[in-house]
C-alpha cells in the first residue's frame, strides 16, 4: 500500500505529482499514504510518511505507528479504536482525525504539542480532559459525544473554531483565555439559557440550535458576531441584538416567534430564516423594511405563506430580495 516514487528531489522533479499540506508546505506522493476502506489488506507505514489515511478499515485497535517520525496528518475516521494512547508518541503531528470510533477518553495526547487540528467526534467521551498543553490547536471537535460539562480550554491561545454539538451540555461556561474564537458551535444539547458568553469579543459564529432556549439574551458584547443560529429553541421573541452590528446572517427558524421585531437597525443583515413560526400577517414582518441588504428570507411554514398574493408582497415590501423560502427571484419577477 505504501506509494514510493523515490527517495530524492530529483525523481519528484521528473514527474511526481506534488501536494500541499495544512502549512502550505509541497510534499510528494511517496510521503502520502491511502489506505481508507480496505479492512482486508496490510496497512505498511515507514518513517518518510507525513500523511496517512486509515478511514474505514474496522480497526480495533491501532497499528504500530511508531516508525511514523515525520507524520503531520493522521485520520483514522469510521473504525473501532477504543484508545488513542500509542498516538501520544507522533509529536509531528499538526492534524489528528478519530471521528467515528469508540473511544472513551480524549487523554493521552499531551505530547501532541503541534496539533492544530484535532477531532474525536462521533465517540463516546463523556468529558475533554489534556487539551491545556495543546495551545497550538486551532480547530478542535467533539461532535456527538457524551459530555455534560462544558470545558473551558483556558490556555489554547490560538484556538478558532470549538465544536460541541450533539453532547449533553446544560450550562455554557465562561470560556476565559480564548482571544482568537471565532466560531463556537453548541447545537442538540440541553441549554436553556444564552449565557457567559460576552468575554468572547472575537466570535464571528455562534450556533446553538435545537436546544431548551426560551428568550434571546446574553449576547451583549458580542460586536464582532456575523453569524446566529437559534433554529429549534422555544423562543417568543427576537431581541436582545443590540451590539450585533456585525450580523450577516440570523436563523430564527422553527421557534415560536409571532413578530419580526428588534432587527431594524442590523443593516448588514443579509439572510433571515424564520420559517416553521407563528407569522400570521404582513404587518408582523414589517420590521425587516430597513434592513436594506437583505438577499434571502424564509417564511415557509407560516400562517403568513398563506396570504394571497405572498410572494409579491413580500417582494414589495423587501425589493433587494434574490431569494424567498427555497425559491430564487429572477430580476423581472423582483422588478415588477
Amino acid at each position: 500500500f505504501v506509494a514510493q516514487r523515490g527517495e530524492g528531489r530529483e525523481e519528484r522533479a521528473m514527474g511526481d505529482a506534488m501536494m500541499v499540506d495544512e502549512d502550505g508546505e509541497e510534499y510528494g506522493d511517496e510521503c502520502f499514504l491511502d489506505v481508507s476502506f480496505q479492512p482486508e489488506g496490510t496497512i505498511s507505514l515507514n518513517h518518510q510518511l507525513t500523511d496517512v489515511d486509515l478511514t474505514g478499515n474496522r480497526l480495533k485497535q491501532l497499528p504500530d505507528v511508531s516508525m511514523l517520525c515525520s507524520v503531520k496528518r493522521l485520520v483514522v475516521r469510521q473504525n473501532l479504536i477504543e484508545s488513542a494512547l500509542p498516538l501520544g508518541q507522533l509529536t509531528t503531528l499538526t492534524h489528528l482525525d478519530l471521528y467515528d470510533n469508540q473511544l472513551s477518553k480524549s487523554t493521552g495526547l499531551g505530547s501532541l504539542t503541534s496539533l492544530t487540528t484535532l477531532d474525536f467526534s462521533f465517540n463516546q467521551i463523556r468529558a475533554v480532559e489534556e487539551l491545556d498543553t495543546l495551545t497550538n490547536l486551532r480547530d478542535v471537535y467533539f461532535v456527538s459525544n457524551k459530555i455534560s460539562a462544558m470545558p473551558n480550554p483556558a490556555t489554547l491561545s490560538s484556538l478558532t473554531t470549538l465544536e460541541l454539538g450533539g453532547n449533553r451540555i446544560r450550562e455554557i461556561v465562561c470560556l476565559t483565555g480564548l482571544p482568537s474564537l471565532q466560531n463556537l458551535w453548541l447545537g442538540r444539547n440541553k441549554i436553556s439559557t444564552i449565557a457567559n458568553l460576552g468575554c468572547l469579543t472575537t466570535l464571528k459564529i455562534l450556533a446553538l440550535p435545537s436546544n431548551r432556549i426560551t428568550k434571546l439574551e446574553g449576547l451583549g458584547g458580542l460586536g464582532m458576531l456575523e453569524e446566529l443560529y437559534v433554529s429549534h429553541n422555544g423562543i417568543r421573541r427576537i431581541e436582545g441584538l443590540l451590539d450585533l452590528h456585525l450580523l450577516n446572517t440570523l436563523d430564527v427558524g422553527s421557534n415560536n416567534v409571532t413578530e419580526v421585531e428588534g432587527v431594524a437597525h442590523l443593516s448588514l443583515l443579509e439572510e433571515f430564516w424564520c420559517g416553521q413560526n407563528q407569522l400570521s400577517s404582513f404587518d408582523s414582518i414589517a420590521n425587516l423594511k430597513p434592513c436594506r441588504n437583505l438577499k434571502t428570507v424564509y417564511f415557509e411554514q407560516n400562517d403568513i405563506q398563506k396570504e394571497v398574493d405572498y410572494a409579491a408582497r413580500i417582494l414589495a415590501m423587501l425589493p433587494t430580495l434574490t431569494q424567498l423560502d427555497a425559491t430564487p427571484i429572477k430580476p423581472a419577477t423582483a422588478a415588477s
